[in-house]
């Protein structure tokens, strides 16, 4: 593969590989939190407690080294885990919205629909009982699932068939592992296919993006429909480029000025710190997580966590719970926004 086939390569992926989380023990605080009763943990493989390294099985389950653990057992609430991996904005809606039938790759892989579906019931009323919910989403709207897109507009297309059905059959056996994204790049490099493959990627991409800012605020409504008085955080992305505490100092050097990574994180993250203007709930940072490979290290939670203790309110008063979001962001955000969409349209 030619340096310029990378770096396109390279550009059109990034959207579709935004994970991450932070570094850094949680610090010891003296804060003293309400009792919000019930926390209920809602998002994605990154909010389960996924693990690059060990295959462990976290959908709708406690991970004790995971951020919503470390959450729970520090403010003392009873603890309901309803994050799944492959979970996105459209499968939120799914569990959270009667009539909602989602799109033609609800659950992709990710896990059992028929047994996902008997859920909704118990799903809805932990929502509307819960105390505390943080909401951590939207990495699955840009991730594999985009290769799928792809992959069926070349089926359909009927161009480059047997790549399509070896990535097809390379897809359903990985399920929703991260890496199947790189592994089908290279696949199509093998099978002399990644140039048309290529031809199609940006407009799965924007499939993704597209879908992710259209439900993100009917996703919020849906929660705050079944709970109106909910202490609702929302934890952002992150760039999960990051790999050790050098990458940390390096990408809040002051004197780098374009990160490509975090621009791209800063992009996924502007409808949730637009929606907090909007609704307000609280926005979680979460930049300069450190991860293994997509998902974050233990220490990597335990930042997380710490980042969620520091945003959560003192009193029972939700009026003073500080929203986080800077306003002044916004200029920069945008910026970004006009960049990449100059970028696609070259590309």
């Amino acid at each position: 593969m030619n340096k310029t086939i990378k770096k396109a390569v390279s550009l059109a992926l990034v959207f579709a590989l935004i994970f991450g989380m932070t570094v850094s023990s949680s610090a010891e605080t003296t804060k003293s939190y309400p009792d919000f009763g019930t926390y209920v943990l809602l998002g994605d493989s990154v909010a389960s407690g996924y693990n690059d390294l060990t295959e462990t099985e976290t959908e709708f389950t406690r991970i004790d080294y995971s951020y919503g653990a470390i959450v729970a057992d520090t403010i003392g609430a009873d603890y309901i885990p309803m994050a799944c991996p492959g979970f996105r904005t459209i499968e939120m809606r799914y569990m959270l919205e009667d009539g909602f039938e989602g799109d033609d790759y609800l659950f992709h892989d990710a896990t059992d629909g028929e047994i996902m579906k008997t859920r909704i019931p118990e799903f809805r009323k932990n929502i509307a009982e819960a105390g505390l919910i943080t909401l951590g989403i939207g990495g699955n709207d840009f991730g594999t699932f985009l290769m799928w897109v792809v992959t069926d507009i070349m089926e359909k297309e009927g161009i480059c068939t047997p790549f399509v059905n070896a990535a097809k059959k390379l897809m359903s056996e990985s399920g929703t592992e991260n890496d199947v994204i790189s592994s089908v790049i290279n696949l199509a490099d093998t099978m002399d296919s990644l140039p048309q493959l290529l031809i199609f990627l940006p407009v799965a991409v924007a499939y993704g993006i597209v879908n992710y800012v259209k439900n993100w605020d009917k996703m919020i409504e849906d929660i705050y429909a079944l709970n109106p008085d909910v202490n609702l955080l929302v934890v952002g992305m992150f760039d999960n480029s990051i790999k050790s505490q050098e990458d940390v100092e390096k990408s809040e050097n002051a004197l780098i000025k374009f990160s490509l990574g975090q621009a791209i994180v800063d992009l996924a993250n502007l409808p949730m710190k637009l929606s907090a203007e909007k609704y307000g709930y609280i926005f979680v940072d979460t930049t300069g997580t450190i991860c293994d490979t997509y998902h974050p290290t233990y220490e990597g939670h335990k930042r997380i966590a710490s980042r969620i203790l520091e945003s959560l309110p003192e009193t029972a008063d939700n009026s003073e719970s500080v929203n986080i979001y800077d306003r002044t962001d916004n200029a920069g955000v945008f910026k970004t926004l006009i960049f990449f969409i100059k970028k696609a349209v070259k590309f």
